[in-house]
C-alpha cells in the first residue's frame, strides 16, 4: 500500500511539470483565470516511470483539452471556464504493468458586487464510473475544490515557499475547514454521482478565487476511471457576482501547478487513511 501511495504521489509531482511552467513576474491584471489539462500513459511498477505526456492550457486560457492513446492505455482531460467551471477526466488501462492518468485544473477570480453582506453557496457535483476489478487501490477518481480569499495569505512568488504556505493553511488552519471540499469514488466498481458544497460569507466588494482539480487514474487489470461526465461547479446565485478579483495574489501558472499538487496530496491522504 505504501509503495502504491508513493507511486501516486510521484505521479502527482510529475504532473506539475506537465503544465505550463512559464514564470510570470509582472502583475497579470485584475482578472486572474486559467485552465490546464494533462494526460499521460506510463509504466506502472511500484514507482511510475516511462511517461508519455501531453498538456494544454495555461494562464488566461478559458478552455483546455488533452488526450493520448497508445498500447498501454488512454487518457483524456478537458477544462471549461464560465461563470463557474466544468472539468472532465478519464483514464483506461489496456495492457501490461501500465497505466493512464488525466488531470483537469481551473482557477477563476470573482468579486461580490452586492450592496449588503450575503452568503453564497458553491455547489459541486461529480459524476463518473470506476472499474477496478483487482481492488488495487490504484484506480482513482478524485476532485478537490478550494476557495481562497487573498486577504488571508502572505503571498510569495517563490514556488517552494508558496506551496508551503498554501499547504499549511489548507491542512492546519481550522478557519479554512469550510473553504475546501473533496469528492471521490473509492469503491472498486462505482457508477453514479456525489456532491458537496462550500458556503461563502461575503462582504460588498470582497474578492475570492476558486481553484479546482479533477484527477482520473487507471493502473492495471483492464481498469478504468471515467469522470468525463463530469465535475460541475455552480453558484446558487450569480446576480451580484462579477468575474475578476481586485487583488492579484500570485502568478496564475503557479496557482495551477500548486492546486494540482495540493489536490493530489489531499486525495492520497484520504485514500491511505
Amino acid at each position: 500500500m505504501k509503495k502504491r501511495v508513493l507511486g501516486i504521489l510521484f505521479l502527482g509531482v510529475f504532473a506539475l511539470f506537465l503544465g505550463e511552467l512559464t514564470y510570470v513576474s509582472a502583475a497579470l491584471g485584475s482578472n486572474i483565470y486559467g485552465t490546464e489539462t494533462s494526460a499521460a500513459t506510463f509504466y506502472a511498477p511500484s514507482y511510475y516511470t516511462d511517461f508519455n505526456p501531453t498538456n494544454d492550457g495555461g494562464q488566461g486560457v478559458s478552455y483546455a483539452q488533452s488526450s493520448i492513446t497508445d498500447s498501454r492505455g488512454s487518457a483524456d482531460a478537458e477544462s471549461v471556464l464560465g461563470i463557474a467551471s466544468t472539468l472532465k477526466a478519464k483514464a483506461e488501462h489496456f495492457d501490461g504493468i501500465n497505466g493512464a492518468w488525466a488531470n483537469a485544473r481551473t482557477i477563476q477570480g470573482y468579486t461580490y458586487t452586492g450592496a449588503a453582506s450575503t452568503t453564497l453557496t458553491l455547489n459541486a457535483i461529480l459524476t463518473g464510473s470506476l472499474y477496478d476489478p483487482a481492488a488495487s487501490d490504484s484506480v482513482i477518481i478524485g476532485a478537490e475544490i478550494y476557495v481562497y480569499q487573498p486577504i488571508n495569505f502572505d503571498y510569495c512568488y517563490d514556488p517552494g515557499t508558496l506551496l508551503f504556505e498554501l499547504g499549511a493553511k489548507l491542512f492546519y488552519d481550522e478557519d479554512y475547514d469550510n473553504s475546501s471540499m473533496a469528492l471521490s469514488f473509492l469503491d472498486t466498481i462505482t457508477n453514479g454521482s456525489t456532491s458537496n458544497s462550500i458556503f461563502l460569507d461575503l462582504d460588498p466588494g470582497q474578492s475570492f478565487y476558486v481553484v479546482s482539480t479533477l484527477n482520473a487514474t487507471a493502473v492495471g487489470s483492464n481498469s478504468s476511471a471515467d469522470a468525463y461526465n463530469t465535475l460541475n461547479l455552480t453558484f446558487d446565485d450569480t446576480t451580484d457576482l462579477a468575474l475578476g478579483a481586485t487583488t492579484v495574489p500570485i502568478p496564475g501558472a503557479i496557482w495551477l501547478m500548486g492546486s494540482g499538487f495540493l489536490g493530489m496530496i489531499a486525495f492520497i491522504r484520504r485514500r491511505s487513511n
